[in-house]
């Protein structure tokens, strides 16, 4: 039962019922969607709809801290020279395209603007990757745990 699909999509579930409420059901194949920004291989995850918020308001914050009509970079534009995430991820992030991002890039996003605590605090929380499946995620976490 334990390698059972259906049983990890439950599993999964619950642990994204426990982060507030950011559980979006995968596909019904239980892959990730298409051009997913999540990729299958990083363990851990952040729910998009909070990172999203915290680039949307430190964006709104760049641009009214700059006069307009001046030759500036954006929010974006700087944001990618910083971390090395392109643009197009960056906006995808910002329109909450994926329902999670990988816990690398979230930490390198929030780095460079400066809010690297928040995934300390509980600000923006942290979960196992719902494609990756319990035995795997159990594996990576080093431990030896009961199914049953």
């Amino acid at each position: 039962m334990a390698g059972d699909s259906s049983h990890q999509r439950i599993l999964h579930r619950e642990r994204y019922r426990q982060l507030n409420g950011y559980y979006r059901p995968p596909t019904s194949q239980g892959k990730p969607p298409s051009g997913s920004t999540t990729g299958i291989g990083e363990a851990e995850v952040v729910p998009t709809g909070q990172l999203a918020a915290v680039l949307r308001e430190w964006s709104r914050r760049w641009l009214l801290s700059y006069p307009p009509g001046g030759d500036y970079m954006g929010p974006l534009d700087w944001l990618q020279t910083e971390t090395g995430i392109p643009q197009r991820t960056l906006a995808r992030i910002s329109r909450e395209e994926t329902t999670v991002t990988k816990y690398s890039l979230a930490e390198r996003l929030l780095i460079a603007m400066d809010k690297e605590e928040m995934l300390r605090d509980g600000s923006i929380l942290i979960g196992p990757n719902p494609y990756w499946s319990l035995e795997k995620y159990l594996k990576y976490r080093g431990g030896c745990y009961d199914l049953e």
